[in-house]
């Protein structure tokens, strides 16, 4: 059986993990291709290697954002259920 208190992960929430996710996880594949780059003496497009520059900084933003939701989502159910 399930337990009644599981908690329930909304659809913003959940777009908001899957959109970490993508930027984090491409900005380190850009970083990776970068350093295989510059070990086998080839070239890359400019936007692989400036995308981590600016991926990082949103997954931080993102993050934030998550965190902000969930406090503000937990603080409504504790307030209902009083």
């Amino acid at each position: 059986m399930t337990n009644p208190n599981t908690p329930v992960i909304h659809r913003g929430e959940r777009a908001l993990a899957f959109m970490i996710a993508g930027v984090a996880g491409l900005s380190i594949i850009c970083m990776i291709l970068g350093i295989i780059s510059g070990i086998a003496h080839f070239t890359l497009v400019p936007v692989v290697l400036v995308f981590p520059l600016f991926g990082f900084p949103v997954t931080i933003v993102l993050i934030i954002a998550l965190v902000i939701m969930n406090a503000v989502r937990r603080s409504r159910e504790a307030r209902s259920s009083r």
